[in-house]
């Protein structure tokens, strides 16, 4: 069960006068989300869902608010909830100047892997599939790998 509990985010921003003051892209979000269930966030552009699922995703931090996952806090459990949840994100997230494996290493840091995992989990995601049949193919640039879009190539969940 997902429990959102009075979510807010303000960023800091300049007003039209240039004084310092704050944006609120999230004012008092409550929701539930049972187990099983499946929900969408719905809106507006400006409306604040993206940066909603940025805050329960992790990538952001609450001005204020809770988050919870089966009972498991995001400001105290992140680590816990992180492995139990996955992201696909909208749009392609690697970083056109490195290689593939230079993404590959770069998203198994972001995710606290150890350095023999990343070593076996890298190595086995640039081989063992039909995508990327050589480790030669893990030192080519993701354009040139992936082409226009950078959507052929993905980052491989860890087997469970």
């Amino acid at each position: 069960m997902i429990e959102v509990q009075h979510l807010v985010k303000r960023f800091p921003h300049k007003d039209k006068a240039g004084r310092a003051a704050f944006k609120t892209a999230v004012d008092d979000l409550t929701l539930c989300v049972g187990n099983g269930e499946i929900f969408g966030l719905l809106g507006p552009n400006g409306a604040g869902k993206t940066t909603t699922i940025r805050m329960m995703t992790m990538q952001a931090r609450p001005t204020s608010g809770i988050i919870l996952y089966d009972g498991l806090d995001t400001r105290r459990d992140a680590r816990r909830i992180k492995s139990l949840i996955g992201v696909v994100p909208q749009h392609v997230n690697f970083d056109q100047d490195l290689t593939v494996g230079e993404n590959l290493e770069l998203h198994a840091r972001l995710h606290h892997m150890g350095k023999e995992e990343r070593r076996s989990s890298c190595g086995r995601s640039c081989t063992g599939r039909a995508s990327c049949s050589s480790t030669s193919r893990r030192w080519r640039s993701i354009r040139r790998s992936a082409g226009a879009s950078g959507r052929s190539s993905r980052i491989w969940p860890r087997a469970v």
